[in-house]
């Protein structure tokens, strides 16, 4: 099965995760957001009908996931993702890694 894809518009992308980071106090677990993400989108395709941040939407073992919101939040592709890299930061957070608002969106 191939995985369904729109152009990721990452300035959206980076206001919706800021939005639902400012609501966890400002830090939330990365797989958490990335979840969040990828609910906002499915609820967006039910009640507009079109994408809300777009992407690559992959099935996985643990859910699905938004590709390029994975991807924007890696250290390595702050300069693909300048407008994520602007204002949130991953950063080692117990066993894994949490994801942090630097600049309001």
């Amino acid at each position: 099965m191939q995985p369904i894809s729109h152009p990721l518009k990452e300035a959206e992308a980076t206001q919706i995760a800021c939005r639902i980071v400012q609501a966890y106090g400002g830090q939330i677990n990365f797989y958490r957001l990335m979840k969040l993400l990828y609910l906002v989108e499915h609820r967006a395709w039910a009640k507009l009908d079109q994408p809300a941040m777009g992407g690559t939407y992959f099935s996985l073992p643990d859910g699905p996931v938004i590709s390029e919101t994975a991807n924007a939040a890696k250290p390595l592709n702050a300069g693909i993702f300048k407008i994520w890299a602007e204002h949130l930061q991953r950063q080692p957070h117990g066993k894994g890694s949490a994801i942090v608002q630097i600049r309001a969106a």
